[in-house]
C-alpha cells in the first residue's frame, strides 16, 4: 500500500473493523509518508498482533519509509 500519506488511517480502520478472529489479510508490505506516519503505522501493526519483519522508516536510496508486517 502506498496512499500518499493516509496509510495510518488506512491500516486504522482496517483494524478497527476486523473481529478477533478476523483475518483478511495476512501481510502487508507498505510505502509511509513521513517518520510520523511511519510510527503511527508499525504501533498499529504491533497493536493488533502483527509482527514487522521490515521496519525502515529512512532507507538509503528510497524516498518513503518501509514497512512490512505479517497478521
Amino acid at each position: 500500500m502506498d496512499i500518499q500519506g493516509h496509510e495510518a488511517s488506512v491500516l486504522g480502520d482496517y483494524f478497527s473493523k476486523l473481529g478477533d478472529q478476523d483475518k483478511i489479510f495476512g501481510r502487508f508490505l507498505i510505502g509511509t509518508h513521513g517518520v510520523k506516519i511511519h510510527q503511527i503505522c508499525c504501533n498499529t501493526f504491533l497493536k493488533n498482533r502483527c509482527s514487522l519483519l521490515v521496519d525502515h522508516p529512512n532507507p538509503k536510496n528510497q524516498p518513503d519509509g518501509i514497512i512490512y508486517a505479517v497478521h
